[in-house]
């Protein structure tokens, strides 16, 4: 008995390879079949191109091709035609079963490899599919749209002067790198040494500047709405953390590009974006007079020093010594009424139904386009990562190009991640050229830096020409059209309260939710930290001004695409913190180094915050046991591991909104965030988070990699998407992710525990909607098509090649599955600007990358005393200068 199993077990072994053999030969003559179609198509253009002959295809095809269609002959049916499964489905999901095999032997395999009950027919011949989906949209449900076809237009408005750059600063705009403000090596000055000790925020007066107007109150911008017969209304700064995650469904989270960077720049292999650059972004969309307004959406706005530097500094670049002197609160009564009536000079702009509005800085006509460029200040790592303690960190300094810290370098790569998304897109918006930078610790100024617009793209889209983010930023403002007609068809005249987040799921999508809102209910959100706000102005510039007015994927079908992104929305449920995302976006370089010799830290979420009907129940083991979840769901997403002590330290810090012209100013508090579930090594970290910029600048402090180690190796086999061993087990909801045979994952739960988990799901989740109230609920997923061929992202894309997105924008139908999504995705952005700021408030002790950061800031200041010692001994040298 024992040998004839034995046999049975041998033969069975054989079978399944020569199932997987035959399967992996007929996937790799697509492949090639594939290819050789778009060959033909590229070949096609010249008149004398070679073309592909039918003996060429039948090679890729290994099958007789038909001389005059040069297609595969139509086999002829032998008997009586039979519905086979999945017919209905693309014809490309489907394989084959070798003939050769009893259909009792192939069922037997494909339930070893699938872990549940397969169906087929009890013919040869059978369908084998990679997965079966449940829905599948239809050709009205998928649309298109051509970045062709999409035309960016400039509006010519009559506007005031714009001023240039003062100090001989232009000299920076036409030479590539750094331009030293002082040489530290000869130590001569290439600019006035005015420049170089920057008047202190409780010296400058800023009541003397102009304040800024939001998109909602600025008739003017009313006005031309009307005249243009435009629906939607924004700015730069209220849009651009919108379209950020049109880039990143778009790019299908393509990694950002270090290339640039010196070879022993520790990180030059992290890839990932910051963790506030991917968090979920909210905006108002105002109701007024016919028209929408975009807002940025304030609930989490802070005040910085480095929000009040960057106003004054573009002052300091764009006037002489003797007109800027007169802003000093000593001297503010010298300021020229005029100099405060006088408009802001903007560029105004449309695609579609939006009209945008951009505030221009600086011109210079030498410079290609239009000659305007955006002035940007970058504090240094040491002061984004604690600004509210800046006083501390003003210490640091930038002594070298290269290197990992105190260097240009280390700056750059900090841009990358956090900030050049964004200011390319309000480059973009004011057909501008490029920003000029100014590195700066709050006490002075060490340098400066031109980059244009082409040197950005290098390293969000990876070449250097800018077609690929010049049609990105046309289609991704197609789209977000599209979304808003929606959401206001369904809640016409009515202003709304959006949230925008792109997952890092296995199919990348968007969640859009569109909330009626009144104007109590505005204002409530947009004053929500006023009295914070009041509070840190008074301590940081001793005064009490009026506040601002307003407040691989490449040929996956749709069907397989819509199973995972359901898959993707469950998950979301059931862990609304880390759900379906990917905490390593898809790229292991990303996953950055660890700090240890520290106490682990606690980033447990308050179930105070939690919604009280919060109750998620699911199926588990074979009785369907139903296990009440409620709230610990949530709390087991983000407990520390107490058998590690090993701390991760994210190369991202926060970020610090100075924008004189920017809808909100912001500072990012740093995020601890529990990475479990999705984490790559499973390893328990704290990931520093990033705000808003530092005028319109981002700060992400990158991780203190020369004190850290790592600690826990990867677990070889481990399934890297899962959750935790010790997690308690949480069912499946969807459809199977897609998944070959011979790539797919052992699983014990049947169609009808599916079934049943789902109806729980949704039994509880509808609890969660407040009486009387509405959500829009919707998600956004697109393919991209290059010439007509799927690719997951455009790469070293040519002007003359035809980019075009389908796309499906479907709704969340059941009201209770859209409010738990909708909740998830709130409290993943509360988490991000909220939770960690308790963290900072705990003092120097809780972070041990602030405490490094310190102690380099004191011994820099140390050495910056000493070389000023150096500097009065000798006369003061400037370039130009006899």
């Amino acid at each position: 008995m024992a040998i004839r199993t034995e046999n049975l077990v041998k033969k069975l072994n054989k079978d399944l390879r020569g199932l997987k053999k035959t399967l992996r030969k007929e996937r790799d003559g697509e492949r090639r079949q594939l290819k050789l179609k778009f060959k033909e198509k590229r070949l096609s253009r010249s008149s004398d191109a070679p073309k592909i002959t039918s003996t060429e295809r039948d090679m890729s095809t290994s099958k007789k091709v038909d001389p005059n269609t040069r297609q595969p002959p139509v086999r002829k049916s032998k008997g009586p035609t039979r519905r086979k499964i999945g017919d209905d489905l693309p014809k490309s999901k489907a394989r084959r079963v070798d003939n050769n095999l009893p259909s009792s032997k192939v069922t037997k395999i494909a339930n070893t490899l699938q872990g549940r009950t397969a169906r087929f027919e009890d013919v040869p011949g059978n369908v084998v599919f990679e997965n079966a989906v449940r829905h599948q949209p239809t050709k009205s449900q998928i649309k298109k749209i051509s970045a062709q076809h999409l035309n960016f237009l400039a509006l010519e408005v009559e506007r005031p002067p714009v001023p240039g750059l003062s100090y001989g600063l232009e000299r920076a705009l036409f030479n590539p790198g750094v331009y030293h403000l002082q040489d530290p090596r000869s130590r001569v000055y290439n600019f006035d040494p005015y420049l170089q000790n920057i008047v202190p925020v409780t010296d400058f007066d800023f009541d003397a500047l102009k304040q800024y107007v939001t998109s909602s109150r600025d008739e003017s911008l009313e006005k031309l709405a009307r005249e243009q017969q435009k629906r939607y209304v924004g700015s730069s700064s209220s849009m651009t953390s919108v379209l950020s995650h049109f880039h990143f469904l778009l790019s299908q989270w393509r990694p950002i590009n270090t290339g640039m960077l010196s070879r022993d720049f520790p990180e030059k292999n992290v890839t990932s974006f910051t963790e506030l650059q991917r968090c979920p972004s909210a905006a108002i969309l105002r109701w007024k007079n016919g028209s929408y307004a975009i807002d940025a959406d304030k609930q989490f706005d802070s005040a910085t020093v480095l929000m009040f530097l960057g106003r004054s500094l573009e002052k300091l670049f764009t006037m002489d010594t003797e007109k800027f002197e007169r802003y000093r609160r000593s001297n503010s009564n010298n300021v020229p009424p005029e100099d405060k009536e006088t408009p802001e000079s903007y560029h105004y702009s449309t695609l579609g139904d939006f009209l945008m509005r951009s505030q221009l800085d600086a011109h210079d006509p030498r410079l290609p386009g239009t000659g305007m460029f955006d002035l940007k200040t970058r504090a240094v790592v040491s002061v984004r990562m604690d600004a509210s303690n800046y006083e501390k960190g003003a210490g640091y300094q930038i002594k070298s190009r290269h290197g990992a810290w105190e260097s240009y370098e280390r700056e750059y790569f900090d841009m990358i991640r956090a900030a050049f998304l964004k200011y390319s897109l309000q480059v973009r918006m004011g057909r501008m050229d490029g920003i000029f930078v100014a590195f700066h610790n709050t006490d002075r100024i060490f340098g400066f830096q031109y980059i244009g617009l082409p040197e950005m793209d290098s390293t969000l889209h990876g070449q250097l020409d800018t077609i690929i983010g010049d049609q990105e930023f046309k289609l991704s403002l197609s789209l977000l059209n599209q979304v808003l007609d929606k959401a206001t068809a369904r809640y016409p005249n009515t202003s709304l309260r959006l949230h925008f987040e792109t997952r890092e799921a296995q199919t990348p999508f968007m969640y859009i939710f569109a909330e009626p809102v009144t104007e109590d209910q505005i204002k409530n959100i947009q004053t929500h930290n006023d009295a914070r706000l009041k509070e840190l102005k008074q301590e940081i510039l001793g005064l009490n001004r009026p506040d601002p007015q307003g407040n691989k994927n490449e040929g996956r079908g749709w069907a397989e695409l819509q199973a995972n992104v359901q898959d993707a929305m469950n998950k979301d449920i059931r862990d609304p913190i880390n759900g379906s995302s990917n905490s390593t976006q898809r790229d292991e370089s990303s996953q950055e180094h660890e700090i240890s010799g520290t106490a682990p830290l606690s980033a447990r979420i308050s179930t105070e915050k939690l919604p009280e009907n919060l109750t998620i129940q699911v199926v588990e083991g074979e009785n369907n046991e139903v296990i009440d979840r409620t709230k610990a769901m949530v709390s087991n997403g983000l407990e520390e591991n107490p058998q590690d002590d090993n701390i991760e330290a994210s190369s991202a810090d926060r970020n610090f909104d100075e924008n004189p012209n920017g809808e909100s100013y912001t500072e990012g508090k740093p995020s601890t965030e529990f990475v479990s579930g999705n984490n790559r090594d499973n390893t328990p970290s704290f990931k520093g988070s990033d705000g808003a910029d530092e005028e319109n600048v981002n700060g992400e402090a990158a991780s203190l990699s020369e004190f850290t180690q790592s600690t826990q190796p990867e677990v070889e086999g481990a399934d890297k998407s899962g959750s935790d061993a010790e997690r308690p087990k949480m069912i499946d909801v969807s459809e199977p992710p897609a998944q070959s045979w011979t790539d797919s994952r052992d699983s014990s739960v049947s169609q009808g525990d599916d079934t049943l988990a789902e109806a729980l799901i949704e039994e509880n989740t509808s609890k969660l909607a407040p009486p009387g109230s509405e959500v829009l609920a919707m998600t956004l997923t697109v393919r991209n098509k290059i010439d007509g061929v799927y690719v997951l992202r455009p790469d070293e894309l040519k002007a003359e090649d035809d980019w075009s997105v389908e796309y499906t924008l479907e709704e969340v139908l059941q009201p209770g599955r859209a409010w738990s999504l909708y909740q998830a995705c709130q409290m993943r952005r509360r988490k991000k600007h909220e939770d960690l700021d308790s963290r900072e408030q705990d003092g120097e002790e809780s972070s041990l990358y602030v405490r490094k950061l310190r102690q380099m800031s004191q011994k820099g200041a140390e050495w910056r005393k000493q070389m000023d010692k150096e500097d009065r001994e000798v006369p003061v040298r400037v370039l130009g200068r006899s």
